[in-house]
């Protein structure tokens, strides 16, 4: 691997953490290669290099398509190498063989994606940053914020690196260090949701044994509700929203009307869109 925290080795038991989840927050381009593949040997350098230079814009995610054969089958890998790149949870672009630099770099401007400025230093405080570097990555984004603590994207870089390490009540005690006049801006709104959503599964049981209570007991409204917070947390957001919109029906007091607010909470990850209000208008409803 490149000695970059931009850069991930990732394997068939990491892939959807590390690729599919991953690319809800940042675009990821996944690298398919083989020892054996000589345009790979080509190839791989380029991209590193340009993971590097884009500073986070996107993680760079190499996998061994031997070691991984299952996983490259399911990808549509016919012949290597092939990059494919990820955008939340879905395949939004790629290409095949070693293309040139500024290929790559056409890739990326189209779906938004620019180098960093020659003047802005790289610091590896960004949110795409593998487990084993992010207690350094955190430890840099502390120091930053001491050294400014009117830069919002420290801030929001340091809540998003605790969240992604499991970290929750340090990341809402980081949410309460922003400065006031900035804890209402608009990237922090999927952070705090992330924070509450990451405080409330804490000690809670795994999917399949909520979803077993679940169907032994319809009526089990911590179950619903922890089952879809899993759910959410899963990028299932509409699944999410069914069983939260049950819960609003049936058990509207159930944790101080925390239904309702886990929906509010999914509209906030989701942005808008069709799903979106059809929920709005279905828990209104329910409201009235």
């Amino acid at each position: 691997m490149a000695d970059s925290v931009f850069v991930i080795d990732v394997t068939d038991r990491t892939f959807d953490q590390e690729v599919l989840q991953r690319s809800r927050q940042t675009p990821v381009l996944v690298d398919f290669w083989a020892t054996w593949c000589a345009p790979c040997r080509t190839l791989t350098p380029v991209l590193e290099k340009l993971a590097a230079e884009y500073n986070g814009a996107f993680v760079l995610a190499k996998i061994n398509a031997d070691e991984s054969q299952q996983l490259a089958m399911q990808c549509g890998v016919r012949n290597l190498p092939t990059v494919l790149l990820i955008d939340q949870g879905q395949i939004a672009d790629g290409f095949v063989g070693a293309q040139p630099e500024a290929t790559i770099r056409a890739l990326l401007k189209r779906r938004g994606m620019e180098p960093a400025a020659a003047s802005e230093p790289a610091p590896a405080v960004v949110a795409a940053v593998p487990a084993a570097d992010r207690p350094r990555a955190i430890a840099a984004l502390r120091t930053a914020i001491a050294e400014d603590a009117g830069d919002l994207k420290h801030h929001a870089d340091l809540v998003r690196l605790l969240v992604e390490d499991g970290q929750f009540d340090a990341a809402a005690t980081a949410l309460d260090e922003v400065p006031a006049d900035k804890r209402d801006d608009k990237e922090l709104a999927p952070l705090k949701v992330a924070v509450r959503f990451g405080q409330a599964l804490a000690g809670a049981q795994d999917a399949a044994a909520l979803d077993r209570r679940l169907a032994a007991d319809p009526g089990d409204s911590e179950a619903r509700y922890l089952s879809a917070v899993r759910l959410a947390v899963a990028g299932r957001h509409e699944e999410a929203l069914a069983r939260l919109l049950e819960l609003v029906r049936k058990d509207r007091k159930y944790g101080d009307d925390a239904g309702r607010k886990a929906m509010v909470d999914i509209f906030v990850l989701m942005g808008g869109g069709p799903v979106v209000k059809q929920y709005r208008t279905l828990l209104a409803s329910a409201l009235n």
